[in-house]
């Protein structure tokens, strides 16, 4: 991901923290919202944006590959990546997140 991506990814959870009729728009119509954003999905692909609070922390755990899929695993070392720098690039947006709106994407 590149420095772009990382700075539009935190102007949009700025957003959000900021701009209370934005979060619930998005709470309420996560497509329509999302849209403008570059991320659109077929119609029959639910998205679900869920809350964290101090009393409610949400994971997310992606869907196992279908058979015959390439596995993450597979497309970290691919893309010529490791799963460490993977991971502690999630840690960091994990921490960055805490206590804050996820967006929850089922493929």
């Amino acid at each position: 991901m590149d420095q772009r991506h990382m700075t539009a990814n935190s102007d949009f959870i700025r957003k959000v923290w900021s701009d209370e009729a934005f979060a619930r728009d998005l709470l309420a119509d996560p497509k329509t919202v999302l849209a403008p954003y570059g991320i659109v999905t077929a119609d029959d692909v639910e998205i679900k944006v869920v809350c964290d609070s101090d009393k409610l922390k949400h994971i997310c755990i992606p869907a196992a590959p279908s058979e015959g899929e390439i596995g993450e695993e597979d497309l970290f070392r691919a893309q010529g990546g490791s799963t460490a720098v993977c991971a502690s690039f999630v840690a960091s947006l994990v921490a960055t997140a805490v206590g804050t709106i996820t967006i929850v994407e089922t493929l």
